[in-house]
């Protein structure tokens, strides 16, 4: 699961092209906990799936899918608080919330997060969560 996580991550050379030598070493650096953090809460997630279907009551044999939506039309890049050190456009960000579902109809979904991706080099890169730029405090 880990390899298939790390293909979310963004790669340092967009650091490198997007933010000013200075500031790209710290967002780089800044990134690489905020990544690290998402692959612990995803793989936490899956691992949290059982459970969550006793602590439920739903009957343990139920499938469950894992689904992902885009969750409101995309960000404006324009108007998202911005780093210092911008010297390059950014990616439209896209916010899509991933849920569990109990594949049959009687449970529905079971929970649910939000994450944000950017699309770069033909991939979906992890951007931060709740919508939020990794350079954002969380919430």
């Amino acid at each position: 699961m880990q390899s298939r996580l790390d293909s979310f991550a963004i790669p340092t050379h967009w650091f490198k092209e997007t933010f000013t030598p200075d500031r790209a070493s710290e967002l780089t650096a800044q990134y690489a906990n905020e990544f690290a953090e998402f692959k612990k809460r995803t793989a936490a997630n899956f691992a949290a799936i059982e459970p969550l279907k006793v602590r439920l009551n739903v009957d343990p044999a139920v499938p469950v899918d894992i689904r992902t939506r885009r969750w409101t039309v995309a960000e404006d890049t324009m108007s998202m608080q911005r780093p210092p050190g911008l010297q390059a456009p950014l990616p439209q960000t896209q916010k899509f919330a991933i849920d569990v579902v109990a594949t049959s109809g009687q449970y529905g979904r079971l929970t649910s997060s939000i994450e944000a991706f950017i699309y770069l080099d033909g991939a979906f890169r992890y951007f931060g969560r709740q919508g939020r730029p990794f350079w954002v405090n969380k919430p």
